[in-house]
């Protein structure tokens, strides 16, 4: 995300360049149009605190200060869409705010039932998601489900990036012990799951034995963006044998959930930001333009 943002600011800092100095129009053209280019041949800056400077300089340059004023706010406004265009898909992926928001819980397949504990938050200030079951304080008879509904856009990678802790009561050390287990899939709404690479199946399951924590980072296949009611699901559930479950309890802990598009900066820049670095430089070309006309004294 840092990358992504330096390099909006890199070709911010050029235009403004390109602006005091009258550079050639079709480096600036290049700029604007040519990631690879910019990437390779364009100026860099070392931060805001230089954009500022560049702008300071410009009133040296110009006697009216309307233009300035005008390419501070086009600046401003370019670098507050940067993060809008590296965010995750996911929403309250990190439960920052103790909450769950942007989330939806399901209880054996009924919705957001459970009024017992089926589905709790770890305590502040770092707080996380926490299913359970198994338990004699929950209402799940099969399994609780944690899902956010996404969409992907055609073309794009991502990756998904999640840490998760899984816990119970028992363990194989115990007589008649019969682990609970979780999945993390993607559904499409029919009930039907999906691993990473588009397939059925699931991105990662495991059976809870004693505690354990895994920290994943999957890049996903292309054809989920295909799916029009794509979810990202966490479904923890009851293990059983001929006899029924061992009535232990069993958590999983989820936290730090995002999918990210993966650039060859590891960053994806949306269309809308996009628009902005070119009207930014389309205005640089006719205020470029009119100076050289008038001479310099506008």
């Amino acid at each position: 995300m840092a990358n992504g943002l330096l390099n909006l600011v890199n070709i911010a800092v050029y235009l403004l360049n390109s602006l005091v100095v009258q550079k050639n129009n079709s480096d600036v053209k290049k700029c604007v149009s040519n990631v690879n280019y910019w990437r390779s041949q364009c100026p860099s800056s070392g931060n805001i605190a230089h954009i500022i400077s560049k702008l300071r300089g410009t009133q040296k340059n110009y006697r009216g200060t309307t233009m300035n004023k005008l390419m501070i706010g086009g600046v401003l406004l370019l670098l507050s869409a940067a993060p809008q265009a590296m965010a995750s898909v996911i929403t309250n992926g990190g439960f920052t705010d103790c909450s769950y928001n942007g989330w939806s819980k399901d209880t054996d397949g009924a919705g957001d039932i459970s009024v017992l504990d089926d589905f709790t938050l770890t305590s502040g200030p770092n707080c996380a998601a926490e299913l359970l079951v198994d338990a004699g304080n929950t209402e799940a008879w099969f399994a609780n489900t944690l899902f956010q509904n996404i969409s992907l856009n055609s073309g794009e990678q991502y990756q998904l990036n999640v840490d998760l802790t899984a816990g119970s009561e028992f363990s194989s050390a115990d007589n008649g012990f019969i682990a609970d287990n979780f999945v993390v899939a993607f559904g499409d709404g029919t009930g039907s799951y999906y691993g990473a690479d588009g397939q059925l199946g699931s991105v990662f399951n495991a059976d809870i034995d004693g505690n354990t924590s895994y920290s994943l980072n999957i890049m996903l296949d292309e054809t989920l963006s295909a799916f029009t009611n794509l979810s990202l699901e966490f479904q923890l559930l009851i293990g059983f044998d001929e006899f029924g479950s061992d009535f232990g309890g069993s958590f999983l802990q989820v936290d730090n959930v995002s999918i990210t598009a993966v650039g060859d900066d590891n960053v994806a820049v949306s269309a809308p930001s996009q628009a902005l670095l070119f009207g930014l430089g389309l205005a640089g070309l006719v205020f470029a333009n009119r100076q050289r006309s008038t001479g310099g004294d506008q």
